[in-house]
């Protein structure tokens, strides 16, 4: 299946993941009273002269506030005075009202609630299963954004922002715009890459590890041949979490080695959507894994330890190799550095199984969906406050220490009601860097590079903070996207064939495309968890067979009458 796959699939093009904020707009009238918004017709909006016109009298809007831990404010600023609410006002003649906050814990259970009893504000952010209930309501809900956004957006937004890539298809029902994707940059930000102590390959006078083999041996070495020079048997090689799949110490980059991908919908040699965990090329992975637990390779209580306890035993130094993403560096990497500055972390290509290079599965890089009410008198304000942003933070006059980030680390971003970062901001601050680097002259760097540049400068010139090792790590010249350059030069990752919302039987019965709950994700992990920890392989096959009993059978199904639908 892998190169039938592979053939057909076509290539991806396209982590700082973003905090979110809902909200709405302009003044209320009549709902509309029948058809559903994906179908309906849609008036011509004029463009217009100047699409970032100030509004003269000034619009209100109205929204809500969601309540994220980490949002930090300057002296004297809040949620409704800050930096961002001050340039809408002042630019665009738009004023923001927040109703209410909501911690962010509790804000999915609110906006159901709004979507239940039709009661939404103008704008609002939305996961994609919130935004399928909006597009299926028997009264129209949410209006199509086709031609504000053709209108409306500037060359730097769709320049930035094109609306024929991934992440506007998966906003599209019935041929219809029915919201702005909320993105992080592309998909190949979260390919997985292998992390691993550079320190310890020296003590050990190792070199880095290419294939799955090599990767054994280097794990094995780093659990009996003392890499920290401390005297005890107390190092792992290999770092995994209970959740076998995760952003940081999951197995994900094993299993891709070897054609296998988990959690994924792929195209089956027919041309339909099959599910990866029950293909036959999760066996060998599998076997693997338990080959590594059997060894002593992993640590033993793995089946009990969440991300969050692993990334104890990283930073206390006990772990030398992890697979992860890209922003791993910043956690937990840099806790690491934190207690030991000679803590030295690399990023590598993931370990290849058969000496070709290995090819990622992702999911679309969007996070959420921002809709506009049905009943908004100004739907293009959303556009135009999209526009803003963009010309804030990546403009010819742009201010990323005001809008974005304060060199004090505080984030304004997650102020604004809407944003979305640029296609390939990480890599092409990569490529700027080391560009920079080279000639001796950083003149050409955006402000934001600029301030990532800086730090790497910092870590090359010999600081041991460990905010200047992590952006030397994820952008230098031995970062993570030095490995990721690569990813994308040769195209080796493809997209999650299923970027929908959850099907009627995923709901209930749970599949890993829905975030690890359910019936069957239960099933699924505890199945591999035995087989890693020593179960027969023939597991498998019974794990597969009860799958498809317990409602896979039915998701595949469904799964596919959605292909069908989109294409």
């Amino acid at each position: 299946m892998k190169g039938q796959w592979f053939k057909r699939a076509a290539g991806a093009a396209l982590a700082a993941i973003l905090a979110v904020s809902t909200a709405a707009c302009g003044q209320t009238g009549e709902t509309g009273s029948t058809g559903a918004s994906a179908q309906a017709s849609q008036p011509a909006v004029e463009k217009p002269a100047d699409p970032m016109a100030k509004y003269d009298p000034p619009i209100t809007i109205s929204s809500i506030f969601v309540v994220d831990d980490t949002i930090k404010y300057r002296d004297g600023e809040s949620y409704e005075n800050n930096a961002w609410t001050r340039a809408y006002e002042e630019e665009l003649g738009i004023r923001i009202e927040y109703k209410w906050t909501v911690p962010q814990v509790q804000a999915s259970d609110k906006i159901n609630v709004l979507i239940a009893t039709n009661d939404l504000p103008d704008l609002m952010n939305v996961d994609m299963k919130q935004l399928q209930r909006l597009v299926d309501a028997k009264e129209e809900s949410i209006t199509p954004l086709d031609s504000v956004y053709e209108s409306y957006a500037t060359d730097l937004t769709k320049e930035i922002r094109p609306i024929d890539d991934i992440a506007f298809k998966s906003a599209n029902f019935n041929g219809q715009l029915m919201a702005l994707p909320h993105n992080a940059t592309t998909g190949l930000d979260r390919v997985p890459v292998l992390w691993i102590r550079q320190d310890w390959l020296d003590a050990l006078g190792l070199e880095r590890p290419e294939t799955v083999d090599e990767l054994t041996a280097v794990a094995e070495a780093f659990v009996k041949s003392d890499p920290d020079g401390n005297g005890r048997d107390d190092t792992f090689g290999i770092g995994l979490t209970k959740e076998i799949l995760s952003t940081f110490a999951g197995a994900d980059g094993l299993f891709f080695a070897y054609g296998a991908y988990p959690g994924s919908w792929i195209e089956a040699e027919d041309g339909s959507l099959a599910y990866g965990s029950v293909q036959p090329e999760m066996k060998e992975a599998l076997l693997k894994l338990q080959e590594f637990y059997q060894n002593g390779l992993l640590d033993p209580e793995f089946g009990t330890k969440d991300s969050g306890k692993v990334a104890e035993y990283t930073s206390a130094g006990r772990i030398g190799i992890e697979m992860g993403m890209m922003w791993n560096p910043s956690w937990p990497l840099n806790s690491s550095r934190d207690n030991d500055e000679n803590a030295d972390w690399v990023a590598c290509p993931l370990a290849s199984a058969d000496g070709e290079a290995v090819v990622s599965v992702v999911d679309i890089p969007v996070s959420n969906y921002v809709v506009v009410n049905k009943r908004c008198e100004h739907p293009e304000a959303v556009v135009k406050m999209l526009n803003l942003f963009y010309e804030k933070v990546f403009g010819e006059n742009a201010e990323p220490q005001t809008y974005w980030e304060t060199s004090d680390g505080i984030q304004a971003f997650k102020y604004a009601p809407i944003m979305s970062e640029k296609l390939y901001q990480n890599l092409d601050t990569h490529r700027d860097c080391l560009a920079a680097i080279e000639a001796g002259d950083a003149s050409a760097l955006s402000p934001i590079e600029m301030s990532y540049y800086e730090k790497i400068m910092n870590a090359r010139g010999g600081s041991v903070l460990s905010a200047d090792w992590c952006m030397d790590a994820i952008y230098g010249e031995a970062g993570a996207f030095t490995v990721l350059e690569k990813c994308e030069e040769e195209q080796t990752y493809r997209y999650n064939a299923f970027y929908g919302a959850p099907t009627d039987t995923m709901a209930t019965k749970g599949s890993n495309i829905v975030a690890n709950a359910g019936q069957l994700s239960k099933l699924e992990n505890e199945v591999f968890t035995k087989i890693i920890m020593g179960a027969s392989i023939d597991t498998f096959d019974a794990f597969v067979e009860d799958w498809n009993r317990l409602g896979g059978e039915q998701i595949t199904a469904e799964v596919n009458e959605w292909a069908a639908s989109v294409q």
